[in-house]
């Protein structure tokens, strides 16, 4: 049997709100990504999460609207599988965004800093341990430290809400520290019974 060709992957292009309202399937494949990636992390849990229909982005409004006009997303491609309308098969996103506070709003306008959000990764096995997200993330960054007061502000404070029985192990490894949590009852993020959501921060000195 042939070995399957490695993929053909992008540097991280980053997309605006307008970018993604301008290229509707673009906007339609990262939240098939998103979707599939936010049902994958429930599957072995059943008996905690509804599986259904219940989808993280039901429509490319839905992703424009979270990325907001002073946000942008982070996309990597796979160039060898070709895509309508792509310049390849997107396989990796993640987003950022100003940080709003969490859940319901706590540490709105005392908190400051930026938000990671829609953090993705195809599940397929050639595209996983290749440090997508880490390449993701530091793009994202730097696009982040281009518009900061640096004089000012002195750290970049980086921003996940997670559930922490899904992945707030992995966050906690990338040097992330808890800020607080809540419990969360049926209903929430497709919960069939309760879970532990958790604020995290990440502080970066800036020289």
């Amino acid at each position: 049997m042939a070995t399957p060709s490695p993929p053909t992957l992008s540097p991280p292009i980053l997309y605006t709100p307008q970018d993604l309202r301008a290229n509707l399937p673009l906007a339609q494949s990262i939240i098939n990504l998103g979707n599939e990636a936010f049902k994958r992390s429930k599957l072995p849990a059943p008996e905690k999460w509804y599986l259904g229909d219940h989808k993280r982005f039901p429509t490319p409004q839905h992703l424009i609207d979270m990325v907001g006009e002073q946000g942008v997303m982070a996309v990597i491609h796979d160039d060898s599988v070709p895509f309508e309308g792509l310049r390849g098969k997107v396989i990796a996103c993640a987003a950022i965004l100003p940080w709003k506070g969490g859940w319901e709003g706590e540490g709105k306008g005392v908190e400051e800093g930026w938000e990671f959000k829609a953090v993705c990764v195809d599940g397929g096995e050639r595209y996983l341990k290749r440090g997508l997200v880490g390449t993701l993330s530091k793009v994202l960054e730097e696009w982040v430290l281009e518009r900061t007061d640096v004089e000012k502000r002195g750290e970049l404070r980086l921003w996940i809400l997670a559930a922490d029985c899904i992945n707030g192990v992995y966050w906690r490894k990338r040097g992330f520290r808890e800020v607080r949590r809540k419990t969360q009852g049926q209903g929430v993020w497709g919960c069939k019974t309760s879970f532990e959501m958790v604020v995290f921060v990440k502080e970066i000195e800036l020289s």
